[in-house]
């Protein structure tokens, strides 16, 4: 634990805090430090009786608090991330995304797998959540749709065929 912990304290400062998908950022830096401050006690001795230390449960709400201030938020409706409603995916034509809720604008980045831009888009809805987005362009292969709305942003993995 205490190297792991040596590693990510020494980039946690210094790592971009890009928004780019397929990247480690500054909060998925804190994100992993927040994990391990909360499972420190099981780290440091997983076959005993667990001592959760008042520090360690400062730094995981230190870290955490720190994601939920910058531009990432939790879905509004939590069962959502596993709803079969986005029936365009595989996509071959177009890819339709229904957000959580309505905003005017949307911008949108696309991404392959290694985290080469391929596109940057504002976009209007077509309906109060609804987003459709061309995918004619891409050849088949695995991508990344970064949405980013006044609420937040949002990642999700998408198959072009």
């Amino acid at each position: 634990m205490d190297y792991i912990e040596s590693e990510l304290l020494s980039v946690v400062d210094v790592i971009k805090n890009d928004k780019d998908p397929a990247r480690l950022n500054q909060a998925a830096v804190k994100a992993l430090l927040a994990r391990l401050y909360l499972n420190a006690a099981v780290y440091r001795d997983p076959y005993g009786k667990p001592e959760f230390r008042k520090t360690d449960m400062d730094k995981v709400i230190q870290y955490t608090s720190d994601i939920i201030a910058g531009p990432y938020s939790l879905s509004p409706e939590y069962f959502d991330l596993f709803s079969d409603n986005n029936h365009t995916n595989p996509a071959t034509d177009k890819l339709t995304v229904r957000l959580a809720e309505a905003t005017p604008q949307v911008f949108t980045t696309i991404t392959d797998v290694t985290g080469v831009v391929l596109g940057r888009n504002t976009h209007r809805l077509i309906d109060d959540n609804t987003l459709e987005i061309s995918v004619t362009t891409l050849p088949p292969a695995i991508y990344l749709l970064q949405i980013q709305t006044n609420r937040g942003m949002q990642t999700l993995k998408f198959v072009k065929q």
